[in-house]
């Protein structure tokens, strides 16, 4: 009776505890809470939502997994809730969005306990959809990979349904994305034969691997040997019959693909996708189908994996895959397949439009983008939530997520700054400030933070892991070998606390035998190469090879279609001299990427090593045909075929003699130094790569060259060059040699003094890549600015390739032309070459030196066409992109304004907010940053802001491009041929029938104003759509806005001093000078700038009275500062006669330039003058009773199109009006025969403003 009242009454309490009712909201009020960062709150709701309320449990389940996990506490989750899938109702979008959550499955890795059997849930339950069974089976096939039971492993991958038997055929040029809409020629070619031309302009055709990976999805870095790459895929499915299916598609990488050659999928992003993210339908036709996919990846770790489905996404039934070629009938319908919606982000999306003010949907959406690197769509899905709280530590640690590494670092950097501040005590946030203790060395800190959190949360890997590293930098042994072992003891699947175990016993303790009974034990469960590496070491040093060559073994089996898995064999045969059987393994590689030199090379090197010349002749030109920058293969091609050295081929020269005679007997020069030589010879290989060796000696004439040559930098692209520096040296007067230090391309040279001789001579091997690669253009000045006894430049050019050259300024210069094998030579030679004239303002040596232009270009358009595609893709737009826009047109201001009202917005927009930057490691030498990482981190060279730019108008429709510039200070002749010798970057738009060119980098700059250096310069187009053809030529706007200076002055004379009111009025690039000189200045600072500038055009003192600015603060056209002071004693007086001079102040011609002798340059003028107009006005007042006496003459003069005036007017007895005007042409140079005429100009505009007025 007792025990039936006990049962009643308990059955009544899980009544009760079922059917009472939730308060009204609290789901609402656990969210509420997190924003008002109460967790504890709202973990209390959470769990009470979880239990009591079935319309809210499963977003309460998913907040409480996002929610332990960052708060540290994920491992336990399954333990203290109910399995997943228990609580969720609509189980597949809800396990895709949390798949790797610890309420879920966790990371990849070994599976056990409630993750396995959640994993096997998801493998059998027909509740999931087959993409999710087809991802289960990959997780579970890597589960076992891990442990090392391969059988297991692949029985699961085959279940996938992934379509296998693949072709290949790649590498194709893919430089900054710019290969995704090229048609490099597999489409319309199938078979193999024919073939194609590589990134690195070699011949490649379709091939089959010898092994792929079975796991579904195709890794093809290894195929494909660049580490930016397009690549192609076929394969042919046999359906049985004709019928409808889904083609999905997943990868890593940007990708395209064709059913029966109809395009299905073309997704240019360069995404790391999940399987079946673009999933479209397809028709099969009956019999073979051609599957044909492109990948393209700047990034490694590039795959694909591609399954025909039914519509509950399950494999297809019946059909097969054939690798060889087989007939199909070509698919020649119209209609534009459009992509399936996936089924997580369709069923998130809809779930988010219709309950807007729940975050959990906008959180979980997120996750499904994140989960395939849709950034931008996940930041998207989630910013109004974090925008509106960002006190919510949830929220914002969930869009700390959704930003990418890769182009949101400042952003990222904020967050975590962010969360320190609002979530402190979170388990995250103490391990990233104990991380930056060590960086700082605190390591007895760091220490008391991590035995802090301990207490608090228990032990962990982490923790203990973190305790052993921080007594070992103590000193504290003892305790670290206690933590090691009690590590071991509970954590003995972990590899670094094996490792570390490992190497106590080995080099600590001695203990060989215990340290490889660890591996093994390891070994046993686990599979990793890292551990068989050691493994194999151990065992031949112990001389049990039969065991170490099984560890080398296992390497190869963990992933047989690497190549990196058959290195350490491989090294192990060669080492032992067992060439045979490395090169067994080395073919295999081969088997594997037959396009990859490497393998060749070394197969090469075996032969060689084994005495068979023949066949490593062989291999070597097989390499060197794949890899045109393998310097050592064509070295050990000319020694094998008894060919001389290369560079053998040239003009011949005793360069120690020629020092030793200028040591002797120096030229009498009043220059500080002068080249004694200065020696290069160039070598074009048909392959595409080129050699340069130069020798230069220099003779120290004067203590000053010393500073100037005792550090030189040797130029080159460390990226596409190598560089080796053969000597660099000091001679001595005597003879003797001293060595110069060198590290990288410097080099200093050290005890230097006058009558020493410089002396180095280094070599360059250039190899580029893509289509610019192949070519080769080049500059080399035989004149400088001081003498040079001989200058010559070489240049071999190896059949078929052909060279353009061009001498500048020395036409009687020719190339003495001869042939050496299957190269032709040209010489160009000059000795005895004088300095040339240093003149004031002459053009660059560029332009008037003796200058040899050589390149192998075809034309400009080559040039403009490259650049357009490698710079495309960064200007793409994205969400911080659409963002930015909606800031600088909110409420879709941009359709009411005009293109030119447009482009203004944009220009402040960038000039307000993005500041100039230009540092070799953030920024490559061509290629743009992505305009959302300019906008992430408010920093950017030139082509940066410009790409900014295009990428901000062309979404507001500007049609906007970049130009490439050389800007003005290198000459208007500094490219004679195609080169990408440019060094600046600016913008335009089209504006009706006209561009506009804007420079972005000067911040201060108005709009449609440029500075000297980029008008007149040399500039090439680059369409943002490549259709025409581009030529070089001069920037020369037709409505830029001028260069202007106005100033207006009073004079009050007084008796013997003068008070003078002037304000300054200045435009263009004038403007921002002045709002560089005084923006950033307080009161006090801009008087004394304001003072000085005043006492500068008076030698009498001056005062200043008072100041007043205008636009110094902002990016209006023009700048004005008023100015009120008093000048000491400038009135001077004789007798009843008293005199002044009008204080013009700006001055806008200067005699001191011009010298007696013949010109001989041209006078560079806009590097004199660097304003177009001049307007002043100078109202000059008598005190009562005086009046003025004499008053010069008008004066009008002109000279080519420069006119200057200067008028007086007396418009009363002791009133006196001056009106100056000069317009002046700043862009064109004035010829050598014109300069005395300018100088006469110059010297009467001198004169009228040095004369004097009287007055009585």
């Amino acid at each position: 009776m007792r025990r039936s009242t006990m049962r009643v009454l308990l059955c009544c309490i899980a009544f009760v505890a079922v059917t009472t009712p939730t308060h009204a909201g609290d789901y609402e009020k656990a969210w509420e809470a997190l924003h008002k960062n109460d967790k504890v709150h709202a973990y209390e709701l959470f769990r009470k939502v979880l239990k009591s309320d079935p319309a809210h449990k499963q977003n309460a389940y998913a907040a409480l997994v996002l929610l332990e996990s960052y708060d540290g506490h994920g491992d336990a989750f399954l333990g203290k809730y109910p399995s997943p899938f228990s609580v969720i109702t609509d189980l597949n979008p809800y396990t895709y969005a949390l798949w790797f959550t610890d309420g879920m499955l966790g990371p990849y890795g070994i599976k056990e306990g409630k993750e396995l059997e959640n994993l096997n849930t998801v493998l059998t339950d027909p509740r999931f959809n087959g993409s999710l069974h087809a991802a289960a089976k990959y997780y579970k096939g890597l589960h076992y990979l891990r442990a090392g039971q391969y059988t297991a492993s692949a029985g699961l991958y085959s279940q996938i349904g992934a379509l296998n038997n693949w072709q290949f055929v790649g590498s194709f040029d893919n430089i900054s994305g710019s290969g995704f809409n090229k048609d490099y020629g597999p489409l319309k070619e199938p078979n193999k034969g024919k073939g194609f031309t590589s990134y690195n302009n070699t011949r490649i055709d379709w091939f089959t691997p010898s092994i792929t990976d079975n796991a579904g999805w195709m890794f093809v870095g290894t195929l494909f040997p660049a580490a930016s790459s397009v690549g192609y895929a076929q394969t042919f499915v046999n359906s049985p019959v004709e019928q409808d299916a889904i083609l999905c598609l997943g990868g890593n990488g940007s990708l395209k693909a064709w059913v029966n050659d109809k395009l299905l999928i073309a997704q240019e992003d360069e995404l790391a996708t999940e399987l079946d993210k673009f999933n479209v339908r397809v028709h099969l036709k009956k019999g073979y189908n051609r599957v044909l996919i492109q990948i393209g990846f700047t990034n490694p770790g590039s795959n694909f994996i591609v399954r025909l489905t039914d519509d509950k996404y399950e494999p297809l039934k019946g059909i097969s895959t054939s690798g060889k070629v087989e007939t199909y009938a070509v698919d020649n319908s119209t209609d534009t397949p459009e992509l399936l919606p996936h089924f997580a982000e369709a069923y998130f999306k809809k779930q988010a439009e219709k309950y807007p003010n729940d975050p959990i949907y906008a959180i979980l959406l997120a996750k499904v983008y994140n989960r395939n690197q849709q950034f931008d769509k996940s930041k998207d899905a989630l910013f109004k939530f974090f925008e509106k709280n960002p006190g919510d530590p949830l929220l914002a640690y969930q869009y700390l997520e959704c930003l990418s590494s890769r182009y949101d670092r400042t952003d990222i950097s904020a967050l975590v700054e962010l969360l320190k501040q609002t979530d402190p005590d979170n388990t995250l946030v103490m391990q990233g400030h104990e991380s930056e203790l060590e960086d700082e060395k605190k390591w007895a800190d760091a220490l008391e933070l991590v035995n802090r959190l301990e207490a608090r949360e228990g032990q962990s890997v982490w923790t203990i892991s973190k305790k052993m590293f921080l007594h070992a930098n103590l000193q504290h042994v003892d305790s670290m070998v206690t933590l090691l072992k009690k590590a071991y003891e509970v954590y003995p699947d972990e590899l670094d606390i094996v490792m570390g175990m490992y190497a106590y016993n080995q080099k600590m303790v001695r203990n060989p035998a215990e340290a490889m009974r660890i591996l093994e034990k390891y070994a046993a469960g686990h599979n990793n190469t890292k551990i068989q590496e050691q493994l194999a070491e151990d065992y031949f040093q112990q001389n049990e090879p039969e065991k170490g060559l099984a560890a080398l073994h296992n390497i190869i089996q963990t992933a047989p279609y690497e190549l990196y898995v058959y290195s350490p064999l491989i090294s192990h045969f060669f080492a032992s001299q067992q060439y045979d059987s490395a090169i067994h393994y080395l073919e295999i590689e081969h088997s594997i990427s037959p396009y990859n030199s490497s393998p060749l090379g070394t197969i090469a090197t075996c032969y060689l090593q084994k005495g068979d010349k023949a066949k490593a002749l062989d291999y070597y030109k097989q390499a060197l045909a794949l890899y045109a920058g393998g310097t050592t293969y064509r070295e050990k091609i000319r020694e094998l075929e008894n060919k001389p050295d290369v560079f053998s081929y040239f003009p011949k020269m005793d360069y120690y003699a020629a020092i030793n005679k200028d040591l002797k007997a120096p030229q009498d020069t009043a220059k500080s130094y002068y080249y004694i030589f200065d020696d290069e010879n160039v070598v074009l290989y048909a392959e595409g790569a080129s050699e340069q060796v130069t020798n230069t000696a220099i003779y120290i004439n004067k203590k000053d060259a010393i500073e100037q040559w005792k550090e030189i930098s040797i130029p080159y692209n460390s990226t596409y060059s190598d560089l080796t520096i053969i000597k660099a040296e000091v001679v001595k007067a005597n003879g003797t040699k001293i060595s110069a230090e060198t590290y990288d391309n410097d080099i200093v040279f050290t005890r230097l003094e006058p009558g020493d001789v410089i002396y180095y001579n280094y070599k360059v091997s250039n190899y580029g890549i893509g289509r610019l690669g192949r070519e080769y253009w080049d500059k080399f000045y035989f004149q400088a600015s001081v003498p040079s006894k001989l200058a010559r430049y070489s240049l071999m050019v190896a059949a078929p390739l052909s060279i353009n050259y061009v001498m500048k300024n020395a036409d009687d210069v020719k190339p003495v032309e001869s042939d050496h094998e299957d190269f032709h030579m040209y010489t160009w030679e000059m000795k005895n070459v004088p300095a040339f004239k240093d003149e004031p303002y002459s053009p660059s040596l560029g332009d008037i030196g003796k200058v040899l232009h050589v390149s192998t270009v075809k034309s400009w358009d080559v040039i403009a066409e490259w650049y357009s595609d490698v710079t495309r893709q960064q200007s793409k737009e994205n969400f911080d992109v659409l963002k930015t826009l909606q800031q600088i047109f909110p409420n879709g201001e941009a359709n009411k304004l005009s293109n030119d009202e447009k482009a203004k917005k944009i220009y402040n927009f960038i000039e307000q907010n993005i500041s100039y930057s230009s540092v070799a490691f953030r920024q490559g030498a061509y290629i743009p940053q992505r305009a959302s990482k300019t906008l992430n981190t408010r920093l950017g060279d030139c082509k940066d802001v410009s790409t900014l730019f295009v990428s901000l108008a062309r979404k507001v429709g500007l049609d906007a491009n970049l130009v490439l510039v050389s800007t003005r200070r290198n000459g208007q002749q500094s490219m004679v041929l195609p080169s990408m010798e440019f060094n600046h970057c600016i913008a335009r738009f089209r504006d009706g029938d006209n561009y506009r060119y804007l420079e972005l980098t000067d911040n201060q700059l108005p709009y449609n104003a440029l500075p000297q250096n980029d008008v007149g310069a040399q500039i090439l187009n680059i369409p943002f759509n490549y259709d025409t053809k581009e030529s070089i030529s001069l920037l020369k706007p037709a409505n830029k806005n001028d260069v202007s200076l106005n100033r207006q002055t009073k004079v009050q004379v007084g008796a013997t001093d003068l008070k003078v009111k002037t304000i300054l009025t200045v435009t263009g690039e004038l403007a921002s000078g002045m709002r560089s000189r005084f923006a950033d200045k307080d009161e006090e600072e801009m008087r004394q700038a304001l003072q000085q500038s005043a006492a500068s055009h008076f030698k009498n003192p001056v005062s200043l009275d008072s100041f007043d600015v205008a636009n110094l603060d902002n990016l209006d056209d023009s700048v004005s500062i008023g100015t009120a002071y008093s000048v000491k004693n400038e009135v001077i007086g004789v007798g009843d006669i008293n005199m002044i001079k009008p204080p013009y102040m700006d001055v806008i011609a200067t005699s001191d330039v011009f010298s007696n002798e013949p010109r001989q340059y041209p006078f560079t003028y806009w590097l004199y003058e660097n304003t177009d107009h001049y307007t002043s006005q100078i109202e000059m007042e008598l005190p009562a009773g005086k009046v003025f006496d004499q008053v010069p003459s008008d004066v009008k003069a002109s000279f080519r199109d420069m006119k200057y005036e200067l008028t007086y007017q007396r418009v009363a007895p002791g009133k006196l009006i001056i009106n100056r005007r000069f317009l002046t042409n700043i862009i064109d140079d004035i010829p050598a025969s014109e300069v005395g005429q300018m100088k006469d100009f110059f010297n009467l505009i001198v004169n009228a403003e040095q004369k004097y007025i009287s007055f009585k």
